[in-house]
């Protein structure tokens, strides 16, 4: 398979102290069609890091359906 670079897909939300900055070790989890949970590793505001999600349509990754709290 050959990658496709799609650039920037998520900007960590402004109303979120839990997540500042990265998505870092993406793995990425099908959950039907073309829509797919997204895992990664994010970091707070004291650089600190932990484990998000966020779902979203692959065909239009700019679209996220729904994150993590």
């Amino acid at each position: 398979m050959k990658w496709i670079k799609k650039g920037l897909i998520i900007e960590p939300p402004v109303n979120l102290d839990w997540i500042a900055s990265h998505a870092a070790v993406p793995i990425a989890e099908k959950l039907e069609g073309d829509i797919y949970r997204i895992y990664c590793s994010v970091r707070d505001h004291q650089n600190r890091s932990q484990v998000a999600y966020f779902d979203t349509d692959i065909t239009h990754s700019h679209n996220i359906i729904g994150m993590s709290k």
